[in-house]
């Protein structure tokens, strides 16, 4: 149990550590301060799309060989999870919950098929 909550903390240190950067392309790009809309956009789509971070960071960080088809599979599993929500109830918002089942769900998937599949070379 100790050992995949050590995994699932590593993997959590991806999305994380993008976190002060986007701050300070906040900040810095606010008006009060440098006034530079690119920054400021910049750090705000990184907060904005968060969740999303999360379901791939999470995915790539818990996958076998960190691999980028699992955490293409996250940001899917991402969006079906978060449009299913709210298809059923448009008042819930999920957040960085539904990014981090997602990037729970699909390195399980992953993880399972990744050495029985024999596909497009372009995945290998």
């Amino acid at each position: 149990m100790l050992n995949q909550m050590q995994k699932i903390g590593k993997a959590l240190m991806l999305p994380i550590a993008v976190l002060p950067a986007a701050g300070l392309l906040n900040r810095l790009g606010a008006a009060d301060v440098l006034n530079v809309p690119f920054m400021n956009a910049g750090g705000n789509s990184i907060f904005t799309y968060l969740s999303l971070m999360f379901a791939m960071g999470i995915a790539i960080g818990l996958s076998k060989d960190n691999s980028g088809i699992a955490a293409l599979g996250g940001a899917l599993i991402y969006f079906v999870l978060n449009f299913g929500v709210i298809g059923v109830n448009e008042n819930i918002n999920m957040g960085v919950f539904a990014g981090f089942i997602a990037g729970l769900m699909s390195p399980l998937i992953y993880n399972r098929v990744y050495d029985k599949y024999e596909g497009s070379p372009y995945f290998n």
